[in-house]
Parts: structure tokens; sequence; C-alpha cells
């Protein structure tokens, strides 16, 4: 693992870096011009910190034995975040894990996944969506800004 003096923050920086410029693609509204594909940026793992024990220990449970990869429990608590992601308006996403929680659902009044184009995006954050409208069926996740971000993840839990 990078420790200090490892070019650590050198690391974290670049991989902040590689987030940002992500998110400002995918709000770019480059891939929202279609009714059936859409790609949205789903923050959940951004901010996350090591999940710790009652005795302040970080909880080695969610890895391998690798101390890299996620454990099964680590990933059913990813795919939870992710999934609660989904179902959070663009704008409003969550961008950290508290485990454990309970599976989210769709409610009655949005029994959808957000996208881009069905969330009321802040047009002042995000000009390009005061001249769009309608919305994707479909989503399609980073999957290397997820990679990223767990990369991101680990080195905070140092």
């Amino acid at each position: 693992m990078f420790k200090e003096g490892d070019d650590h923050q050198e690391l974290v920086e670049l991989i902040q870096s590689y987030q940002s410029k992500t998110e400002e693609l995918v709000m770019s509204g480059r891939y929202d011009t279609r009714d059936d594909f859409t790609v949205v940026y789903q923050p959940f793992l951004t901010n996350t910190r090591f999940p710790l024990l009652p005795n302040l220990e970080g909880d080695s449970s969610y890895f391998a034995p690798d101390c890299f990869h996620f454990s099964a429990k680590g990933h059913a608590t990813m795919a939870k975040e992710l999934w609660k992601n989904m179902l959070q308006p663009v704008g409003q996403k969550s961008d950290s894990w508290n485990p454990p929680e309970d599976i989210k659902c769709p409610t009655k009044e949005n029994p959808y996944i957000y996208t881009n184009m069905n969330s009321g995006i802040d047009v002042e954050k995000y000009p390009y969506y005061a001249e769009t409208q309608g919305g994707a069926t479909t989503i399609q996740i980073s999957l290397l800004t997820i990679v990223l971000s767990t990369i991101v993840y680990v080195i905070n839990r140092i």
C-alpha cells in the first residue's frame, strides 16, 4: 500500500482529478441525446472511508485476504450502495456509504432509476439541461470510475 512519502498524496490527487473529469464528461450531456441509452455518474465511493469496528480499528472483513479486492461482504455492501445511488436523483446522490443499510426500493412516486434527464438537475450547475427534455430508459455505469473510486477507498483506509 502507498504510505506517506511514497507519492501517496500525488496518487490521491490524480485519482480525484480523474473522478472529477469523469463526472464532468458524464454531466456534459453527451450521453443524454437518446431515449434508450444514457450514462449516469454514481459517486457512492467518492468520499467513502474505511469502516470501523466498535473498538475503532479498521473492519477488514470488507476485504479479501489480499487487502485490495472486496470480500463477499464488501461486494454486497457495494452493490447495495450502487443500487441506492441509482435510486437517488442526480445532484442528490450520496458520495459515501454507511454499512450496514437496508436495500432501497423504488417508490410509487418515482418507480424508476434516476438519470440526468429525469432528475430535475440544477441548470445553473449544469446549463446544458436548461434546454434538454425527455428521459432515457436505460442506464450505464462507468466501471472504470468505480474501480478508481475503490482505489481511493483503499488508500483512504490507510
